[in-house]
């Protein structure tokens, strides 16, 4: 399973965007950082 697909602007710049793996990897890190990671203030 792929976190980032490639794509082609043109012949010399690629894009890269992320596959809906990858953005479902983010939002478990963010919840694993909600839950271990506090904020003191």
């Amino acid at each position: 399973m792929s976190l980032v697909e490639k794509g082609s602007v043109d012949d010399r710049t690629n894009s890269y965007g992320l596959t809906e793996h990858g953005y479902r990897e983010i939002e478990a890190r963010w919840e694993w950082e909600d839950q271990y990671v506090g904020v003191e203030g």
